[in-house]
């Protein structure tokens, strides 16, 4: 939540493009990440331990023959409350109006850079979720590369380290994919 408000308030103080703070914030906080954790995967059993949230949205349940997760489910009740939001109350409507034309928007009085901030912030809400939903705990494998090149770009052999897992969602936060216990980095390159 933080982190999206951070990307409002440049967007809309600075009045910097939105494409350019997303990106450029997203690489902040991907070279802290990477900092921060030395390139280091985050083992199975330390999550157990340290972490059993992660854990929990990560186990798989079969369910009519089909393999969900349970981040399957927080992702559908994400997906059924922003609905919710968006087309029943006034603050969906004004981000329709927003997106609609801004400054029709403003003329109608409607305060947009504030509700720009709190859009941002919504969206870095939906992404946190997001990363809970696609946390998975198959056996980690590592890779034999002695080059980096393995941490940004996992192969189609295992779980990626967990860091990686996290950003590699996020281009796609309701993606059905995910809801069936998939993730981005298990799809093969273009």
């Amino acid at each position: 939540v933080v982190t999206g408000a951070i990307n409002g308030l440049l967007v809309t103080r600075l009045k910097l493009p939105p494409f350019i703070v997303t990106l450029g914030t997203w690489n902040i906080f991907f070279a802290l990440v990477i900092f921060f954790t030395g390139s280091q995967s985050i083992r199975s059993s330390v999550i157990e331990e340290n972490a059993p949230l992660l854990h929990f949205w990560g186990e798989r349940i079969n369910l009519g023959g089909f393999v969900f997760t349970y981040g399957a489910f927080l992702m559908i009740a994400i997906f059924v409350f922003l609905w919710f939001m968006l087309n029943k109350t006034a603050w969906g409507r004004h981000v329709y109006a927003i997106g609609d034309d801004k400054d029709a928007a403003e003329l109608s009085g409607i305060r947009t850079d504030r509700m720009l901030v709190s859009i941002y912030a919504v969206a870095g809400l939906v992404i946190a979720f997001n990363a809970l939903a696609c946390f998975r705990i198959p056996p980690i494998k590592y890779s034999a590369s002695s080059d980096r090149s393995a941490y940004l770009f996992p192969a189609n052999n295992g779980l990626p380290s967990f860091h990686i897992d996290i950003f590699t969602c996020i281009p796609v936060p309701l993606s059905p994919a995910i809801g069936l216990g998939m993730n981005v980095a298990d799809l093969p390159y273009a």
